[in-house]
């Protein structure tokens, strides 16, 4: 496998941290570079651990992001239309958050920092049970929204719909609109 090399590059938005402040810029782009690694000296590993935190609000969010991009991937993938079973995705779903939940309460990501890492547990900060069966409530309500949605169903019933393959990606009314994620020309 390549190793992954921290090349330098700037952006508007990497300009603009630099302005704000140079310590911020250095920490969010080259301090915390390689903490992934086994061997990462242990500065460098704090930095990339706490790098990697991320509020229970945060994570609802990725977890939920993570089950619509899979689910629109297989979609993507397919020849067909897929039958979607939108109460195993959530249970799979709500799942794979009570994992995280417990790997994070006990520090695995300490060890492992690519595993999930929750502000509020690496700073002991009072949450009740309930806040935390409200997030997982929330993640169920976000899912069960987009798979109950109109726009949900015609992206099922499309054959059209190929967005990594193309290099434009069709609109609802046929015309075309450029595809992000594809290589520009």
């Amino acid at each position: 496998m390549k190793s992954l090399v921290n090349e330098f590059s700037w952006s508007k938005s990497r300009d603009g941290t630099f302005l704000e402040c140079p310590r911020q810029y250095w920490f969010q782009y080259y301090g915390a570079w390689g903490g992934w690694e086994v061997g990462a000296d242990p500065r460098t590993r704090e930095i990339y651990i706490l790098k990697q935190l991320k509020t229970r609000q945060m994570w609802v969010g990725e977890r939920v992001h993570t089950a619509v991009e899979r689910t629109l991937r297989n979609l993507s993938a397919s020849d067909k239309p897929l039958a979607i079973d939108a109460e195993e995705i959530i249970r799979i779903t709500i799942e794979e958050m009570r994992l995280d939940f417990k790997s994070s309460r006990s520090g695995i990501y300490r060890s492992h920092p690519k595993s999930c890492g929750l502000i509020e547990h690496e700073y002991r900060m009072p949450v009740t049970r309930q806040q935390w069966r409200e997030a997982a409530a929330t993640a169920e309500r976000c899912l069960r929204n987009f798979y109950g949605s109109e726009l949900f169903r015609e992206i099922g019933a499309s054959s059209v719909f190929r967005w990594p393959a193309t290099p434009s990606t069709p609109t609802r009314g046929g015309a075309r609109r450029p595809n992000r994620s594809a290589p520009s020309r």
